[in-house]
């Protein structure tokens, strides 16, 4: 699960651009001693130099753009960690997390085959990451109707035997 969230490359990654800048760097400072020099002239100079100062640009747009992915890789990390600490406590989650689900859920898919070779509409199979699946029969998760025969059963719905009403009667005559 936490393979999936492969920090090391994007570190690698960003240890990579910051020795480019840094030779780029080096570069620039070269370009400019030999410049004062007169090593070059001034046209090629500005040339090379705005070449090097784009290319530099680009690189630390890029490692900006690294560094993000790594911090919300860390936080995802996070989120992972204290999911797996409410499982294994058994915990009650009080919200729904997005991202953890989907760093741990590969796919979901609704319906399937049943034990008997049937159609059942109602399965929810969950597929891991880690390629372990579940099966989950979903007619569990569903609120009962508002019409549902359950709820209008007639030995609930009058709390009054015969002798209360006639007492009541009785009064008002």
């Amino acid at each position: 699960m936490e393979d999936n969230l492969n920090s090391s490359s994007v570190n690698k990654q960003i240890s990579k651009i910051d020795k480019e800048i840094n030779i780029l760097e080096g570069k620039k400072n070269k370009l400019v001693d030999m410049r004062l020099e007169d090593s070059i002239g001034k046209a090629t100079y500005e040339a090379k130099y705005a070449d090097l100062v784009v290319t530099q640009e680009t690189l630390i747009e890029d490692r900006k753009k690294l560094a993000e992915i790594s911090e919300n890789e860390k936080v995802i990390k996070l989120r992972l960690k204290e999911f797996k600490k409410t499982l294994e406590q058994n915990e009650v989650l009080d919200e729904f997390d997005r991202y953890v689900f989907e760093s741990v859920v590969e796919k979901v898919i609704i319906g399937g085959i049943d034990e008997d070779g049937n159609k059942d509409p109602a399965q929810i199979t969950f597929v891991y990451k880690t390629g372990f699946k579940s099966n989950i029969n979903g007619d569990r998760f569903r609120p009962q109707r508002k019409n549902a025969k359950g709820r209008h059963r007639t030995d609930e719905l009058c709390s009054y035997d015969n002798n209360e009403v006639e007492r009541l009667i009785g009064f008002g005559f």
